[in-house]
């Protein structure tokens, strides 16, 4: 089955439509979407995790409770600003259930409560039996350049400002929506990317309120939006750059796509650090 997403018609009247496909095959998607460097919405990708049906809220806090996290905290009305949102914001260290009792008490308090980049099956390793591979990229490769499988929770408000990523990346969305807004690889420029932020990959643009006094190309932009439903799949090409914002209370992980170069070259710092960890284990035993 196939449908497609277009992209806002308010900047510019090109249709950049998005492919949502079930039963997408590994041939296919390579075929299609990787090689090209073209996004998919993949709506069937985790039927079979055990994730899917028992991931939420309330699983979490029952079960994994005592767990700490650090908690990204920052001022809602001003969190869309790219500068706060790099310079500003604080962290907080508290349990899962500390963060879940907060959200519910205080859901209207003008501060956005975000856990991010959880390397999940480290802190908690029973999750790897909950999430199983995709067919879309070899999970050999990426334990051997030692990239995470990251955890994503908050509640309905929480974003991340417009950036573009180095490597590509598969978005799976387990529990609520997140409103998606991304732009071809080749409309960097018009997003003033590279730019002077103290992380260049992020955009000086303002989604919700842009000035286009200050940034004029930015009109030629066109943003495509679309909301990523429970169980689906984004995979999103490296250099397309993209502004998230969670519509409802929202768990999603995301897993980056190496190569096997990228691995060949991470993959020595790695086996040493890891060599390094169990020499100084075994001289604590002893």
């Amino acid at each position: 089955m196939i449908d497609f997403v277009k992209c806002e018609e308010s900047q510019s009247n090109k249709q950049m439509p998005i492919a949502r496909l079930s039963k997408l095959s590994a041939r296919e998607f390579k075929r299609k979407y990787f090689r090209p460097g073209q996004p998919v919405i993949i709506t069937d990708a985790i039927e079979s995790w055990e994730a899917r049906n028992l991931w939420s809220p309330s699983y979490f806090k029952e079960n994994f409770g005592d767990i700490k996290v650090i908690v990204q905290i920052r001022e809602a009305d001003k969190a869309c600003e790219p500068s706060y949102f790099l310079e500003k914001g604080q962290e907080e260290e508290m349990t899962i259930r500390e963060y879940l009792e907060e959200v519910e008490s205080n859901p209207e308090v003008g501060v956005i409560r975000y856990i991010v980049e959880l390397p999940i099956t480290d802190i908690i390793p029973i999750t790897n039996k909950q999430i199983k591979s995709l067919d879309y990229y070899s999970e050999t490769i990426r334990r051997l350049a030692d990239r995470k499988i990251f955890f994503w929770m908050g509640h309905a408000g929480c974003y991340t400002v417009i950036h573009y990523d180095a490597l590509p990346n598969f978005n799976i969305q387990i529990w609520g929506r997140k409103k998606w807004v991304i732009f071809p690889k080749d409309q960097q420029d018009l997003l003033y990317t590279p730019s002077n932020l103290s992380l260049n990959y992020f955009s000086p643009i303002n989604y919700e309120n842009p000035d286009y006094e200050k940034y004029p190309k930015y009109k030629e932009a066109t943003p495509i939006e679309f909301v990523l439903e429970p169980g689906e799949t984004l995979y999103l090409p490296s250099g397309w750059a993209h502004y998230v914002r969670s519509l409802d209370f929202s768990i999603s992980l995301n897993i980056w796509w190496v190569s096997f170069l990228y691995a060949l070259k991470e993959a020595p710092m790695f086996y040493y650090e890891r060599l390094c960890r169990r020499i100084l284990r075994q001289r604590i035993k002893s």
